[in-house]
């Protein structure tokens, strides 16, 4: 199932099992047309459902006009870098702000979170920024910063649907 425009932004999820009362899927991102998110690997439609859910209910909090002038790469220093150079305690409230906010990786699950950062941010003219980078294991390996420009809503929106999508198919077979 395809929810918003591959040339903007969409979610592809497609339900591959279920185990009891577990959904299993496959879940990707598209941003002007890239693939974001490893469609092979299979998550947890649950998961998924409660991370997309998270981050709807933040996005009133999701106004960051500080970021404006920052590059892409300062951003993500700011936004998902800076969580991993703090003892837990310190990060631990940072932690649940900054992804419950603005990280977006979290709702795809292991399709997503171990090897993007993905962050939407809300400007003061309500566009909304995102910034996506794929994580790589290798310092030399070539990585991708892309940025992309929504209107205000338009990836929630997304999200939205992808959500009431994912709660009717977890009723359907329980």
């Amino acid at each position: 199932m395809l929810f918003g425009e591959k040339r903007e932004f969409a979610i592809e999820c497609e339900i591959t099992d279920y185990v009891e009362s577990f959904h299993f899927c496959r879940l990707r991102f598209f941003v002007n047309d890239e693939i974001v998110g490893d469609y092979d690997e299979q998550v947890t439609l649950g998961v998924c459902l409660f991370n997309a859910e998270i981050f709807l209910e933040n996005s009133k909090y999701r106004l960051a006009p500080d970021t404006e002038a920052m590059t892409a790469s300062q951003i993500l220093s700011k936004f998902y870098y800076s969580l991993f150079n703090k003892d837990f305690y310190e990060v631990q409230m940072e932690y649940e702000d900054y992804t419950h906010r603005f990280q977006m990786q979290e709702i795809g699950g292991d399709s997503t979170k171990d090897n993007y950062a993905i962050l939407l941010l809300r400007q003061s003219d309500g566009k909304e920024r995102m910034v996506i980078k794929k994580i790589t294991e290798m310092e030399n390996e070539d990585v991708f910063i892309r940025e992309a420009y929504f209107i205000q809503g338009q990836v929630d929106f997304v999200v939205r649907s992808f959500l009431n999508w994912g709660i009717q198919q977890q009723s359907l077979v329980q």
